[in-house]
């Protein structure tokens, strides 16, 4: 059994990125100019391969003073505000019920954009920015504290990483509360 695809889980999904594209990608690249690529698992060809086998979720297109533009790859995880209250990264490691690796292993983008938000008030109560080269070496060469975990009822397991295990180690980028709308 893989986690089972739900139209709630997507529409708060979507809420959430459409919300992080308002409050967060703009503060975050400082530029005005950024266009945001989708690449969505099930959208082409390309997208299965940059979501499904990469764990990319956005390209970011940064317009620069040099001859071209910047891209930066980004996974986005948004969790719903009852989930708040662990501040910690969550990456599935393994799948047992297909045999097939996690996010683990297989995550290639430059960024991880990771959040708490509460989707009726329109408003992340906690994001980081976390240095996915960064936090893959630190994993690799145990010099970040995190703890693995096992979801029965999923049949996946997944390793925590704590917020502020995140900012001591040097994986943080960026890291905000209360950011949406009505917050300042």
């Amino acid at each position: 059994m893989i986690t089972p695809y739900t139209m709630e889980n997507q529409e708060f999904s979507n809420k959430a990125h459409n919300a992080a594209k308002r409050y967060i990608y703009p503060r975050i690249f400082k530029n005005d100019g950024i266009s945001i690529r989708d690449t969505i698992l099930g959208t082409g060809e390309a997208e299965t391969i940059l979501d499904g086998q990469l764990a990319i979720d956005r390209i970011i297109q940064i317009p620069c003073k040099l001859n071209g533009t910047i891209k930066i790859t980004v996974q986005e995880r948004f969790r719903k505000k009852n989930h708040a209250r662990f501040r910690d990264i969550a990456i599935t490691e393994w799948n047992n019920a297909s045999g097939i690796e996690g996010e683990l292993y297989k995550l290639h983008s430059n960024l991880f954009v990771y959040g708490y938000y509460d989707d009726y008030r329109d408003t992340f109560l906690e994001l980081i920015v976390v240095d996915v080269p960064m936090l893959l070496m630190r994993i690799a060469t145990e010099t970040i504290e995190y703890t693995r975990t096992y979801f029965e009822d999923k049949r996946q397991s997944a390793i925590n990483v704590k917020f502020d295990d995140l900012r001591t180690s040097k994986c943080l980028m960026y890291q905000a509360s209360n950011i949406g709308r009505n917050c300042n």
